[in-house]
């Protein structure tokens, strides 16, 4: 509902909005006749998703939520905004399309400006071009980051849905093997006592060839039996790093196209230590660390990565450093501060997404309960150190 109010008494509330607050008054008063006021109840639509871009918005009061669609059509929200800030300038100053709609949150006052007048009011306060790039840019990295967050959802409610489907057919395995167990014991015993009466018999070789074949047998179901409850528990388990790092190397060298040389660098405390986590979850975060120095840290050619293992802290605060380290290209400081950020990449132009290492912090933070922290120098190569507790939460894989 349109508002009515004196040119002046707007131009003193536009001097309250920041980005504003620097434009003399016959530049205030020329926006707020060129203009209108508008008065709307919470909940109402402001403007929606794919319409045509006719005029920019200033909050005066109240809040509003920025929604779009996600890849099913369902409305998510991406970000919030309050009195003091303004949307739709991205489509106006492009003559474009609305990108997301909006909804007032609560009853609101806004300010209603028209294209052609926004464009006049660029033309005649350039000073204010900074601060509607800043509220695009912060508007983009919003939805970024509310794109990422999604993600990860997805990720977690996949590798719930994984895990859930590994313990059903492990408990179908763990049913089967203790089916089999049994008549193969019985038949083992039979063969035994078979041998027994075949003692001189040219036969007794053939027997106890038979008897072999049936333990070993016996030991396959078992370690089957073994694994699949081992998928049952779906907890953390007390593991080596010797063998961590052994199991790792196999799903390596079956992922990737081109592997690089790992050497490994246990010092001799953490070559006795036992760590109690998750070895499938540490083995994901090392893929994407091996895949990420094949991408970036050696381009189109050959390198080697050093993996090392320390014990760090004072005891009741003692936690491992998994240190993975290459000689390649290195990154800059500025893109080091920024490399665990959603989308961030030195090689975007290659198509790379840039969320390696965005998924790596996470897991290192949220599932093993750890930190991340990057080393590198442009030219000599980058080290990634994962601090990672002696003994992962349990609620951190819940």
């Amino acid at each position: 509902m349109e508002a009515l109010m004196s040119t002046a008494t707007l131009a003193n509330l536009f001097q309250e909005i920041p980005f504003l607050a620097s434009l003399p008054t016959d530049h205030l008063e020329a926006m707020a006749a060129a203009g209108e006021l508008v008065d709307v109840p919470a909940g109402e639509l402001l403007v929606s998703e794919g319409d045509s871009a006719e005029s920019l918005y200033l909050i005066l009061a109240g809040s509003v939520s920025v929604q779009g669609h996600n890849e099913q059509g369902q409305e998510v929200p991406l970000s919030g905004l309050e009195a003091g800030q303004f949307f739709g300038e991205l489509a106006l100053a492009e003559s474009g399309t609305r990108s997301a709609s909006v909804r007032s949150e609560t009853a609101c006052r806004l300010f209603r400006l028209g294209r052609i007048a926004f464009i006049n009011l660029l033309g005649q306060a350039p000073e204010l071009l900074p601060a509607v790039f800043s509220a695009i840019s912060e508007k983009i990295r919003s939805a970024n980051t509310h794109f990422f967050e999604e993600q990860l959802q997805k990720q977690a409610l996949q590798l719930k849905l994984q895990r859930e489907h590994h313990q059903s057919i492990a408990r179908l395995i763990t049913g089967m093997a203790d089916e089999v167990q049994a008549p193969l014991r019985d038949a083992r015993h039979l063969s035994e006592e078979l041998g027994r009466q075949l003692d001189g018999s040219p036969l007794r070789e053939l027997c106890l060839d038979l008897q072999l074949q049936l333990r070993q047998m016996q030991q396959r179901v078992e370690m089957f039996r073994a694994i699949s409850n081992e998928q049952i528990e779906d907890r953390a388990e007390p593991v080596h790093w010797q063998d961590v790092f052994d199991a790792f190397l196999d799903i390596y060298s079956m992922v990737s196209d081109h592997p690089l040389p790992i050497e490994l660098v246990l010092t001799p405390e953490a070559a006795h230590a036992t760590w109690i986590g998750y070895p499938g979850i540490l083995h994901t975060i090392l893929l994407h660390l091996l895949n990420n120095a094949e991408q970036h840290a050696y381009p189109g050619q050959k390198g080697t990565v050093e993996i090392q293992i320390t014990v760090r802290g004072q005891a009741g605060e003692r936690c491992f450093e998994v240190s993975v380290r290459d000689q390649g290209v290195g990154m800059s400081p500025e893109l080091a501060a920024h490399a665990t950020e959603p989308f961030v990449s030195s090689r975007r132009q290659d198509g790379l997404s840039g969320l390696g290492l965005a998924v790596v912090e996470s897991l290192v933070s949220r599932v093993l309960g750890g930190k991340l922290e990057i080393r590198s120098t442009p030219g000599e190569g980058s080290q990634i150190n994962l601090q990672i507790p002696v003994r992962t939460p349990q609620s951190s894989m819940s």
